[in-house]
């Protein structure tokens, strides 16, 4: 989380106060999700130095992918021994799309609200980023084309 908030902080200005606010909700609403005791894999590791305590975390949590932009920091033979894997974003959504629809549909729906904003709106902000995901929401979601 330091990682994030430092890059929050110097690279887009978010205030302390926002990042202090954050670090709380996604500690109150995603505990699970705090890792402690990888440190001892972090030697381990043979992907990029400045990203092995993410590669250490994932193994020691069993995850079974890490979801990042950042891929050639996170390469196939960097885990060979450890059976997991990283995948783009853009990759990660379309294939949670396709196992739920409606959940991943009616969450876009819920986030473009919250940022009181139309469905075609939110796809429009996240198009450069995840442009399989947006295209596969359009032409699933007929509304986003007409908003």
């Amino acid at each position: 989380m330091a990682e994030t908030v430092r890059t929050l902080e110097a690279k887009l200005g978010w205030p302390r106060s926002l990042t202090e606010s954050l670090q709380k909700e996604l500690r109150t609403h995603f505990a699970e999700a705090w890792v402690s005791g990888y440190e001892p894999l972090v030697s381990e590791m043979t992907n990029d130095p400045k990203d092995r305590h993410v590669a250490a975390g994932a193994i020691h949590c069993k995850a079974e992918a890490i979801v990042t932009f950042n891929l050639r920091h996170f390469r196939p033979e960097h885990f060979i021994t450890w059976n997991i894997s990283a995948i783009h974003p853009d990759d990660f959504l379309v294939a949670l799309y396709h196992r739920n629809l409606d959940l991943v549909t009616a969450k876009l729906q819920e986030q473009a609200k919250d940022r009181r904003c139309l469905l075609s709106q939110l796809c429009q902000i996240l198009q450069s980023l995840i442009p399989n995901f947006v295209a596969l929401v359009q032409h699933n979601n007929p509304i986003t084309q007409s908003e």
